[in-house]
């Protein structure tokens, strides 16, 4: 049986250290604004509140990072059928783009960017996928539905055994209009909706009144979830907050001390730059000061023999440098170094390069492994979908027959983070290699990580043989100019080929050698280790330091 409303509320409850930790990542995430606060929790008066875009800033540039990323489906199994695995690959993309057509009119997130988001701010990755035959006027028109919806997991909450998730209620808001639409039922205002699924029912709450309670035709719960592997997965109490991270979990303290610093640094630079006048009387504090002319901020009375000692203000300025150091450090060392922004002054070599890329991976590997699993899942149960449907699975622009989902085999996806600083000093270090006599199997593989190593070294063959073999390096510039059907092109190469068989002499731009320093190796674009005194990545002076 689903679980009861009750049951629900009091997991939502036992959640609650999850999402208050989703919220002060949001809250980084959007740059939401910044108010320094009293040991009591009130606003402090007098400031000047300062946000930074840090939090914003890292968020968006790791998220672009790995919308660049680029995707690559692979089937494979042994007793496939010929070219059965190249079919299901292409099934599934066609998939996947009428579910992402499906999405965009009805102007949701895209599945890419949807799986990305979750990873860095949530941790979590979710989506319901119900996909079915089209019905309408109580008629299956042929076309199969593909419905995948992404889920917030900030507004989720599931139980799972070693079969997989038991049941899962998810809650959004609707309006008026919406519950109309959907439900034809008369609301007065927005309500909040939970659509709870267990392995055999579907049941749907309108705020505490139950609306419908149905058959669940799958026969499990329709909806994947992924968690990412950061964090901690100690059995601990409250250990579920610290559970499947985002790439908040090193900074997420520090983005509000580095604002407070800075409320605190303009709030003294404001202070100095108004006018406060301290006025002596003998009459102490009971004195009536007299007009000033003049727009001040403040004005103090107190006795001719008393005086206020102000903390020098070099004092807080040396504070506030030596501060802001530290914490800029830090913040480097638990987000992306300035490389990433490129606004480092100086050059690096290949070494720290490759470094800075490490620490880069970091981040950005275990949100590309969770999507990698959640989209393996997303595909056995959309291949169960389709195998339950039968026949031919039509789609608004494709159809296939489900037989081509028959058999054994393992679905897989790549992904190939791609960084012009790091290829180059990829390069570096694989001209290294070469001169060392690594292998070019290794130096392929493993320093350059080519996405199809053996189509490069294929490649690299056809180079090295038109190098040495002119006459091949012409006429596989003929062919491919024929191909384009740039016919006048070719006719000009072909002459010169002919030329150079019947005469044995080979034109001077034929098969020409890379350029090289000395007659050597190609020149390295970036040193492999830095000479002398190295320094690390510095971010320009903040106007605290100034």
């Amino acid at each position: 049986m689903p679980p009861t409303l009750d049951e629900i509320k009091e997991l939502e409850t036992e959640w609650g250290d999850l999402r208050d930790r989703m919220d002060n990542d949001y809250k980084a995430y959007i740059g939401a604004p910044y108010t320094m606060n009293d040991s009591m929790g009130n606003p402090v008066p007098g400031l000047v509140h300062v946000t930074m875009p840090y939090g914003k800033l890292y968020a968006q540039k790791v998220i672009a990072s790995l919308v660049k990323v680029k995707e690559q489906l692979k089937v494979e199994g042994e007793k496939l059928e010929e070219g059965q695995a190249v079919r299901i690959e292409e099934h599934l993309a066609a998939i996947f783009e009428a579910v992402g057509d499906r999405l965009r009119n009805a102007e949701e997130v895209s599945l890419d960017y949807h799986n990305i988001e979750q990873a860095c701010i949530r941790g979590r990755i979710a989506k319901r996928i119900l996909f079915r035959r089209e019905k309408v006027n109580k008629q299956y028109t042929g076309m199969v539905i593909p419905d995948i919806l992404p889920l917030d997991t900030y507004f989720m909450v599931y139980e799972v055994d070693y079969e997989g998730v038991d049941w899962y209620s998810y809650s959004q808001k609707k309006s008026k209009r919406q519950v109309k639409k959907e439900y034809n039922v008369e609301k007065t205002s927005e309500v909040e909706e939970r659509d709870v699924y267990d392995r055999k029912r579907n049941v749907i709450y309108l705020d505490d009144e139950e609306l419908r309670d149905q058959r669940n035709p799958y026969g499990y719960v329709p909806m994947v979830v992924q968690v990412v592997d950061s964090g901690s997965m100690l059995k601990n109490e409250g250990g579920m907050r610290y559970k499947g991270e985002s790439i908040f979990s090193l900074a997420r303290e520090l983005i509000p001390e580095m604002n407070r610093l800075v409320t605190m640094g303009m709030s003294h630079n404001v202070q100095n730059f108004l006018k406060n006048y301290v006025y002596k009387s003998a009459e102490g504090k009971t004195a009536e000061p007299p007009e000033y002319p003049d727009g001040f901020k403040g004005l103090t009375v107190i006795g001719k023999d008393e005086a206020f000692d102000p903390l020098l203000s070099q004092d807080l300025q040396n504070s506030f440098r030596v501060l802001w150091a530290i914490l800029d450090g830090v913040y480097q060392a638990c987000t992306l170094s300035m490389t990433e922004y490129g606004s480092l002054q100086f050059p690096l070599s290949a070494v720290a390069l490759l470094q800075l890329g490490e620490n880069r991976d970091e981040v950005f590997l275990p949100r590309l492994q969770a999507i990698s699993s959640a989209k393996r899942a997303d595909c056995r149960m959309i291949i169960k979908q389709c195998q339950k449907i039968g026949g031919i699975i039509k789609l608004p622009n494709y159809e296939f027959p489900v037989s081509d989902f028959d058999g054994e085999y393992e679905i897989h996806f790549k992904y190939f983070p791609k960084n012009p600083k790091n290829d180059v000093a990829a390069y570096a270090l694989a001209g290294n290699a070469r001169a060392m006599g690594v292998s070019r199997d290794t130096i392929f593989k493993e320093i350059l990580q080519f996405e199809d190593p053996e189509g490069e070294m294929a490649l690299a063959d056809i180079g090295e043989l038109e190098r040495v073999t002119p006459e091949l390096f012409l006429f596989n510039r003929c062919h491919a100019l024929v191909e384009k059907k740039k016919f006048l092109e070719a006719s000009f190469i072909l002459d010169k080929l002919k030329q150079m068989i019947i005469t044995g002499v080979v034109p001077s731009e034929a098969g020409q050698e890379q350029p090289t320093v000395n007659g050597g190796e190609p020149e390295s674009l970036v040193p492999m280790m830095t000479e002398g005194a190295g320094g690390g990545s510095r971010r320009p002076k903040s106007p605290l330091e100034e």
